[in-house]
C-alpha cells in the first residue's frame, strides 16, 4: 500500500480506497475482461482470511493514522472485487464480521462499504450481506454495477454463463430491486446507493458513448445520476 503525498492535485474529501478481491471467478465472459487467462482466486481458507485481515488491519491503522496528520481523507472506502464479489458473500460477510469485532464505532463510522458487481446476482445471500455491510456503522451502502445501456452491445461483449435469457435483462431487473433495497437498508437515502460503470474497450462500447448511457439509466438511478466509466481501447478499433 503507497501513500499518496499531499500536492497541488490533493483533495482531502477524496476517500481513501482498499480493494479486496473476493472471488476471482465470474458468471460472465466478457470480451475485454483481463482477467479471462488467469486462473481464478478465491477467499476462503482460514490461512488465505489471516493474510486478508493482516493486510485491511494494516490499511486500516494506516488510514486512522493518516487522518490524525495532515493527510485527511474524507473516508476509508472498502471496496470488494472480483471477478464477481457476489460469487463469494460468505467472505465479504466475515470481513465485515472481524471489523465489527476490532474496532469502534467511531473508527468504523470512518470506513465505507461497498463492491463492483456485474449485476446477475440478486437472490437472499445478497440481501443478507447488503444488511452486514450496514450494520458496520452508520454510513449508507452502495454498490457499483458494471453493465452497458444497449442490449445489443451488451450481449456481444458480455456472455452469461449457464443461461439462456440475455444478462442484460438480467441486469435491468436487478438494478431495479438493487434500489428499492438499498432504499430501505439505507434508510432513505436517495443520493449515493447505485453507481454504474461501463467499461468502454470494444469499437462498438467506444462507439456508445457515455451521454446515451446516462441518458438510458437517468429513471434507474436516483438524482446525481452518477456514471463511472473507464476507457480501454480495444487492438480492433
Amino acid at each position: 500500500m503507497k501513500l499518496i503525498k499531499r500536492s497541488r492535485y490533493y483533495n482531502k474529501f477524496e476517500p481513501f480506497i482498499l480493494f479486496i478481491k473476493v472471488d476471482e471467478s465470474c458468471n460472465l465472459r466478457c470480451e475485454f475482461c483481463y482477467q479471462k487467462a488467469k486462473k481464478p482466486f478465491r477467499l476462503d481458507t482460514e490461512e488465505k482470511f489471516k493474510r486478508c485481515f493482516q493486510n485491511l488491519d494494516a490499511g486500516i491503522d494506516k488510514f486512522l493514522k493518516y487522518t490524525q496528520t495532515d493527510y485527511e481523507y474524507s473516508q476509508l472506502c472498502i471496496c470488494f472485487f472480483g471477478g464477481e464479489p457476489t460469487l463469494n458473500t460468505e467472505a465479504i460477510n466475515k470481513i465485515c464480521d472481524h471489523i465489527l469485532n476490532n474496532y469502534s464505532l467511531e473508527e468504523r463510522n470512518k470506513i465505507g462499504l461497498t463492491y463492483t458487481t456485474n449485476g446477475i446476482i440478486f437472490d437472499d445471500k445478497v440481501k443478507e450481506t447488503l444488511i452486514k455491510m450496514k450494520s458496520i456503522n452508520e454510513n449508507y451502502v452502495g454498490i457499483m454495477i458494471s453493465t452497458d445501456n444497449d442490449k445489443e452491445v451488451y450481449d456481444k461483449n458480455r456472455h452469461l454463463i449457464g443461461k439462456k435469457e440475455s444478462g442484460f435483462d438480467i441486469v435491468q431487473r436487478n438494478i431495479k430491486l438493487y434500489k428499492e433495497f438499498l432504499y430501505e437498508v439505507n434508510g432513505g437515502e436517495y443520493d449515493k446507493d447505485i453507481k454504474i460503470s461501463t467499461v468502454l474497450a470494444t469499437p462498438e462500447q467506444i462507439l456508445n458513448n457515455p451521454m446515451l448511457i446516462q441518458d438510458e439509466y437517468k429513471d434507474i438511478l436516483r438524482r446525481g445520476k452518477f456514471l463511472y466509466y473507464t476507457e480501454q481501447q480495444s487492438p480492433e478499433y
